[in-house]
């Protein structure tokens, strides 16, 4: 619920923070935030990051590769809304 999934650190000592998302079919491909992830990327716009890894299955190892997103490399990109939470009269 924090937002991210590591907190590190610059060499400066200010706080960076790390949402991780995976994929086993391309380190380019669509992925999923939460409405909290992305509402902290806005907020932290300057320290908050999206690494995204790789991990494709090669000769028999998993080898690993990964991209760090700024905050500004996935705000300027297409953010699509894709699930909707309904409160039913009943619900409330």
């Amino acid at each position: 619920g924090l937002g991210y999934d590591i907190l590190s650190f610059f060499n400066d000592e200010r706080e960076k923070y790390i949402e991780v998302k995976s994929s086993t079919i391309s380190i380019n491909s669509s992925f999923n935030i939460s409405r909290n992830e992305l509402g902290f990327l806005r907020e932290n716009s300057e320290n908050a990051f999206i690494c995204r890894v790789l991990v494709s299955k090669d000769v028999g190892s998993y080898i690993p590769s990964y991209e760090m997103l700024s905050s500004s490399d996935v705000l300027n990109s297409e953010i699509t809304p894709t699930s909707f939470i309904v409160k039913t009269k009943s619900n409330n």
